[in-house]
């Protein structure tokens, strides 16, 4: 009976063993398979965030345009011989020359114009798109690009951001057609005009400083005195202005650099 007794209890001990070996073993290899699978989760969420980006970035390189190359000539003049209806007529101007490179289509520029007025200290900046451009009076007949302070070649004229600057192609304000009536009165052909300020400058480095000057009348029949500068009052030859031109689709800047006031 003892012995009966015995070996059921062994048997019982045995089977319990046996029941405990086999729940540490699912235990040790529970244990072991949840780290592995987290692991497994952790890389596949990892790849396909990169594959997202890969592919995002990817469409992002595809669809910025790439920035045209071209070399690029910038003036400022604070009395530049513009010509007109006089044998000698001067009045400030700012020209581009297209040295070489790729055709630049003038709608996607943007010009900024940074400076420090050498007398005050002050800083100034403007931007100039070609977008809101100065509403020129109807009378100002002889400027006729569109009312653009800007304009694309003497012959045929045509206004900023409505045309394309190729190589050898000039731009220029509109100094050279300023309305005789605009320049003061000269006292006879051959007389030499310094006219000191434009409104076209005032439009195209003015912009975004109105309040610091008195911008000059855009109108034909008001003759402003030779001694208003408009924005030039802040522009002394000799003043360094930081000139940068953007090509916008690219985001690129395609000329950057100081160009003093002549």
């Amino acid at each position: 009976m003892c012995v009966t007794i015995n070996l059921f209890v062994l048997c019982v001990c045995l089977d319990g063993c046996n029941f405990m070996s086999q729940i540490m073993k699912r235990t040790k290899n529970d244990a072991a398979v949840s780290p592995v699978v987290g692991v497994m989760l952790m890389l596949v969420v990892t790849i396909i965030i990169a594959a997202v980006v890969a592919a995002f970035a990817g469409g992002l390189v595809t669809n910025t345009e790439k920035a045209p190359t071209t070399v690029l000539d910038v003036h400022i003049y604070s009395a530049a011989d513009v010509g007109g209806t006089m044998s000698s007529t001067y009045a400030p101007d700012f020209t581009i020359d297209d040295l070489s490179g790729d055709p630049l289509d003038t709608s996607d520029l943007k010009i900024t114009f940074s400076w420090t007025n050498a007398s005050t200290g002050k800083i100034y900046s403007s931007i100039y798109d070609g977008s809101g451009m100065n509403n020129f009076s109807a009378n100002f007949t002889y400027y006729s690009y569109d009312n653009s302070s800007l304009y694309l070649n003497q012959n045929p004229g045509t206004a900023f951001g409505k045309g394309i600057l190729t190589t050898g192609g000039h731009i220029q304000t509109g100094a050279n057609h300023l309305y005789q009536d605009y320049i003061v009165a000269y006292g006879g052909t051959g007389t030499t005009i310094v006219h000191q300020g434009s409104p076209f400058m005032d439009d195209l480095m003015g912009r975004d400083i109105t309040s610091e000057f008195t911008p000059l009348p855009d109108d034909a029949g008001v003759s402003a005195a030779i001694t208003e500068k408009g924005v030039m009052a802040l522009l002394p030859a000799g003043t360094s202005v930081h000139v940068t031109i953007s090509h916008v689709p690219s985001g690129q800047v395609i000329f950057d650099n100081e160009v003093y006031v002549q």
